[in-house]
């Protein structure tokens, strides 16, 4: 290689080497520095009082969950307890719901012992005596909606009347009630005995004896279910 192709090749090269250490130049170097160990610290002090408050939190949050299932516990046992209480108190009053309705009649029992101890008397003032504790008998049941209806002159009804006997009569329509042997008796609306009575029919409804009779049997049977 000759001496001025080798001068070329240097010069080539420390025009590169140049180049080079210009770039280096222009370029921001970093160089690395020593951590701040107090920021460390710090940021590692926070992390602990954060740790430190979602604990508490979460204590708190068994705190209450805990509190809130003692709540629901003791809710539930005094809500047995109520309805064991109502279950008894329902029953006892089934059991004694007439103890109100004795004790008015024994007013009328201790009424006709005293009338009896009387009854050799004067006959006028024992009938009186009668009377009155009659009276007063009829006021107790109709203070506990116990009623009785009239049925003589009334249209013969299968539901409410139960005919002891039948008999053909003129002037009339339709059956009725000639005579009442045992009166009927409703409680409230609901009729609890019917009436035992005489039916009248008209002579051209002569059939309707055995129609009447057939219906009779069949309420007399229900009531008494």
């Amino acid at each position: 290689m000759s001496k001025a192709k080798k001068d070329k090749i240097g010069k080539d090269n420390q025009v590169e080497r140049d180049a080079d250490f210009s770039v280096l130049k222009d370029e921001e170097i970093q160089i690395p520095t020593t951590p701040d160990l107090s920021k460390l610290e710090k940021d590692s002090s926070q992390s602990e009082e954060k740790d430190i408050v979602v604990t508490n939190e979460i204590e708190s949050l068994k705190s209450e969950i805990a509190e809130t299932k003692d709540k629901y516990i003791r809710l539930l046992a005094e809500f047995d307890n109520y309805k064991k209480r109502v279950i008894k108190e329902k029953s006892e009053l089934l059991k004694y719901q007439g103890e109100n309705f004795i004790y008015d009649m024994l007013e009328v029992i201790d009424n006709l012992e005293r009338a009896l101890k009387h009854a050799e008397g004067d006959p006028a003032s024992f009938k009186e005596g009668i009377e009155l504790i009659f009276k007063r008998l009829k006021e107790i049941l109709d203070k506990w909606g116990i009623k009785g209806q009239e049925s003589v002159g009334k249209a013969f009804d299968p539901a409410m009347h139960q005919a002891i006997s039948m008999f053909n009569m003129d002037g009339i329509e339709s059956p009725q009630v000639s005579e009442e042997l045992k009166k009927a008796y409703f409680y409230k609306d609901k009729l609890i005995r019917a009436a035992q009575v005489i039916v009248a029919v008209p002579p051209e409804n002569h059939n309707d004896i055995e129609a009447l009779s057939e219906e009779n049997n069949s309420t007399s049977g229900e009531l008494e279910k």
